[in-house]
Protein backbone atom coordinates (compact mmCIF):
# COMPACT_ATOMS: atom_id res chain seq x y z
CA UNK A 1 0.00 0.00 0.00
CA UNK A 2 1.04 3.25 -0.91
CA UNK A 3 0.30 6.28 1.38
CA UNK A 4 0.97 10.06 0.52
CA UNK A 5 0.53 12.34 3.49
CA UNK A 6 1.18 16.19 3.76
CA UNK A 7 4.04 17.43 5.49
CA UNK A 8 3.53 20.19 8.24
CA UNK A 9 0.53 21.48 8.19
CA UNK A 10 -2.58 20.87 10.66
CA UNK A 11 -5.94 19.41 10.28
CA UNK A 12 -9.12 21.93 10.00
CA UNK A 13 -11.98 22.02 12.35
CA UNK A 14 -14.92 20.41 10.75
CA UNK A 15 -16.43 23.74 9.09
CA UNK A 16 -19.87 24.77 8.61
CA UNK A 17 -20.86 22.63 5.45
CA UNK A 18 -19.81 19.52 6.90
CA UNK A 19 -22.86 17.02 8.05
CA UNK A 20 -22.25 13.39 8.26
CA UNK A 21 -24.90 10.82 7.70
CA UNK A 22 -25.31 8.04 9.54
CA UNK A 23 -25.24 5.77 6.79
CA UNK A 24 -21.39 4.98 7.15
CA UNK A 25 -19.41 3.08 3.64
CA UNK A 26 -15.71 2.29 3.68
CA UNK A 27 -14.30 4.73 1.06
CA UNK A 28 -10.92 6.83 2.42
CA UNK A 29 -8.53 9.16 1.23
CA UNK A 30 -5.94 9.64 3.87
CA UNK A 31 -3.62 12.69 3.50
CA UNK A 32 -0.67 13.09 6.25
CA UNK A 33 0.03 15.74 7.58
CA UNK A 34 3.52 16.41 9.25
CA UNK A 35 4.60 12.55 9.51
CA UNK A 36 1.50 11.09 8.23
CA UNK A 37 0.10 8.92 5.97
CA UNK A 38 -1.99 9.32 3.58
CA UNK A 39 -3.08 6.61 1.03
CA UNK A 40 -3.97 7.52 -2.75
CA UNK A 41 -5.82 4.85 -4.52
CA UNK A 42 -6.71 3.53 -8.00
CA UNK A 43 -10.15 4.03 -8.55
CA UNK A 44 -10.70 3.15 -12.37
CA UNK A 45 -11.57 0.07 -13.84
CA UNK A 46 -8.95 -1.76 -15.58
CA UNK A 47 -8.23 -0.03 -18.77
CA UNK A 48 -10.07 2.75 -18.44
CA UNK A 49 -9.74 6.40 -17.72
CA UNK A 50 -10.65 7.14 -13.62
CA UNK A 51 -13.94 8.97 -14.66
CA UNK A 52 -14.65 12.81 -13.61
CA UNK A 53 -17.26 13.31 -11.06
CA UNK A 54 -18.50 16.71 -11.15
CA UNK A 55 -19.50 18.79 -8.19
CA UNK A 56 -23.27 19.56 -7.61
CA UNK A 57 -24.63 22.86 -8.45
CA UNK A 58 -26.25 23.00 -4.99
CA UNK A 59 -25.13 21.55 -2.04
CA UNK A 60 -26.06 17.80 -2.20
CA UNK A 61 -25.31 14.37 -0.52
CA UNK A 62 -22.48 11.95 -2.57
CA UNK A 63 -24.15 8.95 -4.23
CA UNK A 64 -24.75 6.06 -1.82
CA UNK A 65 -21.78 4.11 -1.43
CA UNK A 66 -19.52 6.29 0.09
CA UNK A 67 -18.02 6.25 3.26
CA UNK A 68 -18.84 9.49 5.39
CA UNK A 69 -21.24 10.54 3.20
CA UNK A 70 -20.74 14.71 3.68
CA UNK A 71 -22.06 17.92 1.95
CA UNK A 72 -19.39 19.94 0.31
CA UNK A 73 -19.96 23.39 -1.97
CA UNK A 74 -18.90 22.97 -5.02
CA UNK A 75 -15.76 25.83 -4.47
CA UNK A 76 -14.26 23.89 -1.52
CA UNK A 77 -13.91 19.90 -2.18
CA UNK A 78 -10.56 18.71 -0.32
CA UNK A 79 -7.50 18.51 -2.39
CA UNK A 80 -6.62 15.37 -0.12
CA UNK A 81 -7.36 13.10 2.37
CA UNK A 82 -5.57 15.51 4.87
CA UNK A 83 -8.30 18.05 4.75
CA UNK A 84 -11.16 15.54 5.78
CA UNK A 85 -12.36 16.71 9.11
CA UNK A 86 -10.56 15.22 11.97
CA UNK A 87 -12.61 12.24 13.27
CA UNK A 88 -13.85 10.95 9.95
CA UNK A 89 -14.19 7.36 9.19
CA UNK A 90 -11.57 6.04 6.77
CA UNK A 91 -13.19 5.17 3.27
CA UNK A 92 -13.89 6.47 -0.50
CA UNK A 93 -13.83 10.32 -0.41
CA UNK A 94 -14.18 12.48 -3.46
CA UNK A 95 -11.18 14.90 -3.73
CA UNK A 96 -10.35 17.94 -6.24
CA UNK A 97 -6.42 18.27 -6.63
CA UNK A 98 -5.76 21.57 -7.48
CA UNK A 99 -6.05 22.64 -11.28
CA UNK A 100 -7.72 18.83 -11.73
CA UNK A 101 -11.27 17.50 -11.70
CA UNK A 102 -12.89 15.43 -8.96
CA UNK A 103 -11.35 12.34 -8.05
CA UNK A 104 -12.44 9.00 -5.77
CA UNK A 105 -10.07 8.12 -3.62
CA UNK A 106 -9.51 5.97 -0.48
CA UNK A 107 -8.43 7.72 2.33
CA UNK A 108 -7.39 6.50 6.12
CA UNK A 109 -8.63 7.86 8.85
CA UNK A 110 -8.36 5.74 11.61
CA UNK A 111 -4.29 5.82 12.13
CA UNK A 112 -1.83 8.01 13.58
CA UNK A 113 -4.84 11.01 13.33
CA UNK A 114 -5.59 10.24 9.81
CA UNK A 115 -5.39 12.06 6.14
CA UNK A 116 -4.24 9.75 4.41
CA UNK A 117 -4.47 9.36 0.23
CA UNK A 118 -3.63 5.41 -1.13
CA UNK A 119 -2.45 5.82 -4.01
CA UNK A 120 -1.76 2.07 -4.36
CA UNK A 121 -2.86 -1.23 -2.62
CA UNK A 122 -2.40 -4.80 -4.05
CA UNK A 123 -2.49 -8.49 -2.51
CA UNK A 124 -0.87 -11.60 -3.53
CA UNK A 125 -4.47 -13.09 -5.07
CA UNK A 126 -5.45 -9.82 -6.49
CA UNK A 127 -7.37 -10.39 -10.02
CA UNK A 128 -5.94 -7.19 -11.26
CA UNK A 129 -3.33 -7.57 -14.02
CA UNK A 130 -0.94 -5.36 -13.28
CA UNK A 131 0.70 -5.71 -17.18
CA UNK A 132 -0.71 -2.46 -18.78
CA UNK A 133 0.38 0.32 -20.73
CA UNK A 134 1.35 3.81 -20.11
CA UNK A 135 -1.61 5.07 -20.44
CA UNK A 136 -3.61 2.83 -17.88
CA UNK A 137 -0.66 3.37 -15.22
CA UNK A 138 -1.71 7.32 -16.31
CA UNK A 139 -5.32 7.07 -15.35
CA UNK A 140 -5.22 4.61 -13.04
CA UNK A 141 -7.32 0.99 -12.94
CA UNK A 142 -8.53 -1.47 -10.27
CA UNK A 143 -10.72 -1.11 -7.60
CA UNK A 144 -11.03 1.56 -5.13
CA UNK A 145 -12.28 -0.37 -2.44
CA UNK A 146 -9.61 -3.26 -2.59
CA UNK A 147 -6.28 -3.58 -5.14
CA UNK A 148 -5.72 -0.17 -7.59
CA UNK A 149 -3.57 1.92 -8.91
CA UNK A 150 -4.65 5.73 -8.42
CA UNK A 151 -2.65 7.01 -11.50
CA UNK A 152 0.34 8.08 -12.26
CA UNK A 153 -0.79 11.90 -13.73
CA UNK A 154 -2.96 12.10 -10.60
CA UNK A 155 -0.18 10.94 -7.94
CA UNK A 156 1.77 13.72 -9.75
CA UNK A 157 -0.93 16.67 -9.29
CA UNK A 158 -2.00 15.39 -6.20
CA UNK A 159 1.82 15.25 -5.20
CA UNK A 160 3.13 18.75 -6.07
CA UNK A 161 0.33 20.65 -4.05
CA UNK A 162 2.27 20.37 -0.91
CA UNK A 163 5.31 18.71 0.83
CA UNK A 164 4.25 15.21 1.31
CA UNK A 165 5.79 12.26 2.92
CA UNK A 166 5.24 8.34 2.02
CA UNK A 167 4.75 5.32 3.95
CA UNK A 168 5.03 1.85 2.19
CA UNK A 169 2.77 -0.77 4.78
CA UNK A 170 3.95 -4.44 3.66
CA UNK A 171 3.01 -7.76 4.82
CA UNK A 172 4.88 -10.95 4.78
CA UNK A 173 4.33 -14.50 4.15
CA UNK A 174 4.19 -15.34 8.44
CA UNK A 175 1.41 -11.92 8.21
CA UNK A 176 3.90 -9.88 10.20
CA UNK A 177 3.51 -6.03 9.22
CA UNK A 178 6.39 -3.62 8.19
CA UNK A 179 6.39 0.04 6.97
CA UNK A 180 9.16 2.29 5.37
CA UNK A 181 8.43 6.33 6.03
CA UNK A 182 10.20 8.10 3.13
CA UNK A 183 10.28 11.73 4.73
CA UNK A 184 9.68 13.53 1.38
CA UNK A 185 8.13 12.44 -1.76
CA UNK A 186 7.22 13.66 -5.28
CA UNK A 187 6.49 12.50 -8.88
CA UNK A 188 7.81 15.03 -11.76
CA UNK A 189 5.82 15.35 -14.78
CA UNK A 190 5.31 13.31 -17.92
CA UNK A 191 7.26 15.33 -19.39
CA UNK A 192 10.10 14.32 -17.26
CA UNK A 193 8.97 10.47 -17.40
CA UNK A 194 6.73 10.72 -14.27
CA UNK A 195 11.23 10.61 -11.88
CA UNK A 196 10.29 9.53 -8.51
CA UNK A 197 11.79 11.31 -5.67
CA UNK A 198 12.20 10.28 -2.09
CA UNK A 199 14.01 11.71 0.81
CA UNK A 200 15.26 10.15 4.07
CA UNK A 201 14.38 6.22 5.05
CA UNK A 202 12.92 5.55 8.68
CA UNK A 203 11.02 2.35 9.29
CA UNK A 204 10.80 -1.27 9.95
CA UNK A 205 10.44 -2.82 6.36
CA UNK A 206 13.94 -1.74 5.13
CA UNK A 207 15.45 1.00 2.92
CA UNK A 208 14.96 -0.91 -0.42
CA UNK A 209 13.42 2.12 -2.50
CA UNK A 210 16.91 3.96 -2.23
CA UNK A 211 19.82 1.53 -2.40
CA UNK A 212 23.10 2.12 -3.13
CA UNK A 213 23.20 -0.33 -5.71
CA UNK A 214 22.45 1.45 -8.86
CA UNK A 215 21.09 -2.18 -10.51
CA UNK A 216 18.13 -1.98 -7.91
CA UNK A 217 17.87 1.81 -7.15
CA UNK A 218 13.83 3.22 -7.70
CA UNK A 219 14.30 6.50 -6.02
CA UNK A 220 15.47 9.05 -8.99
CA UNK A 221 14.09 6.58 -11.52
CA UNK A 222 11.48 7.01 -14.19
CA UNK A 223 8.26 5.29 -14.54
CA UNK A 224 8.24 2.02 -16.74
CA UNK A 225 5.72 0.33 -18.68
CA UNK A 226 5.78 -3.05 -21.04
CA UNK A 227 5.66 -0.08 -23.84
CA UNK A 228 7.27 2.57 -22.15
CA UNK A 229 10.95 1.54 -21.53
CA UNK A 230 12.35 4.23 -19.19
CA UNK A 231 14.91 2.16 -17.09
CA UNK A 232 18.75 1.76 -16.95
CA UNK A 233 18.50 -1.97 -18.63
CA UNK A 234 19.13 -2.99 -21.77
CA UNK A 235 15.77 -4.95 -21.86
CA UNK A 236 12.60 -3.68 -20.82
CA UNK A 237 11.93 -4.44 -17.26
CA UNK A 238 8.36 -3.53 -16.74
CA UNK A 239 7.83 -6.17 -20.09
CA UNK A 240 10.25 -8.63 -18.27
CA UNK A 241 8.53 -8.48 -15.07
CA UNK A 242 5.00 -7.68 -15.51
CA UNK A 243 4.19 -4.11 -13.83
CA UNK A 244 4.63 -0.55 -14.23
CA UNK A 245 7.26 0.36 -11.50
CA UNK A 246 9.80 2.74 -10.73
CA UNK A 247 12.64 1.01 -12.79
CA UNK A 248 16.59 0.82 -12.97
CA UNK A 249 17.67 -2.58 -14.40
CA UNK A 250 15.77 -4.18 -12.65
CA UNK A 251 14.06 -4.25 -8.86
CA UNK A 252 14.46 -4.47 -5.03
CA UNK A 253 10.88 -3.37 -4.84
CA UNK A 254 8.35 -5.09 -6.87
CA UNK A 255 4.81 -4.25 -6.08
CA UNK A 256 2.87 -3.69 -9.03
CA UNK A 257 2.74 -7.39 -9.57
CA UNK A 258 0.07 -10.11 -10.16
CA UNK A 259 0.83 -12.43 -7.94
CA UNK A 260 3.31 -12.49 -4.60
CA UNK A 261 5.23 -8.97 -4.19
CA UNK A 262 9.19 -8.29 -3.39
CA UNK A 263 10.60 -5.86 -0.72
CA UNK A 264 14.27 -6.13 -0.22
CA UNK A 265 15.79 -8.77 1.52
CA UNK A 266 12.37 -8.76 3.88
CA UNK A 267 9.95 -10.86 1.00
CA UNK A 268 11.03 -11.71 -2.27
CA UNK A 269 8.07 -12.99 -4.22
CA UNK A 270 6.59 -14.09 -1.44
CA UNK A 271 4.76 -11.26 0.39
CA UNK A 272 0.88 -11.62 0.65
CA UNK A 273 -0.31 -8.14 1.04
CA UNK A 274 0.42 -4.09 0.49
CA UNK A 275 -2.03 -1.88 2.27
CA UNK A 276 -1.14 1.16 0.20
CA UNK A 277 0.93 3.75 -0.34
CA UNK A 278 1.55 7.73 0.21
CA UNK A 279 1.25 10.27 2.95
CA UNK A 280 1.53 13.82 3.24
CA UNK A 281 2.58 14.96 6.40
CA UNK A 282 3.06 14.70 10.12
CA UNK A 283 0.72 12.21 11.03
CA UNK A 284 2.69 8.64 9.92
CA UNK A 285 0.66 5.46 12.07
CA UNK A 286 3.61 3.34 13.49
CA UNK A 287 4.11 -0.71 12.77
CA UNK A 288 2.39 -0.84 9.26
CA UNK A 289 3.96 -2.07 6.28
CA UNK A 290 4.09 -1.37 2.62
CA UNK A 291 2.84 -3.57 -0.07
CA UNK A 292 5.34 -4.08 -2.82
CA UNK A 293 5.99 -6.39 -5.67
CA UNK A 294 6.58 -10.04 -4.43
CA UNK A 295 4.62 -8.51 -1.08
CA UNK A 296 1.47 -6.91 -0.72
CA UNK A 297 1.71 -3.27 -1.09
CA UNK A 298 0.62 -0.59 0.05
CA UNK A 299 1.99 3.48 -0.53
CA UNK A 300 0.95 5.65 1.66
CA UNK A 301 1.68 9.46 1.12
CA UNK A 302 0.67 12.05 3.06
Amino acid sequence: MYHLHDTGKSLRPNPPWVRTFSQYVSISLNPVLGRCEAQLLNVCAKGRRQREIHPPKKKKSLSEGFNNQLLFPASAWPKDCSEIPRGSHSGVYIIQPKGLHHLVVYCEMNVTHGGWTVIQRNQRDTPVTWAESWSTYKFGFGNVRTEYWLGTEYIHQIAKQKVYQVRFVIQDSADNLSFADYNLFSVEDESHGYRLRLGSYNGTAGDAMTSDNPNSMHDNMKFSTKDQDQDTYSKNCAYSYEGGWWYSSCYSVRLNYKGGMTWGNLCKGNCKDAPGTGCPGDRVPQGEGAQGKGCPSDRVCR
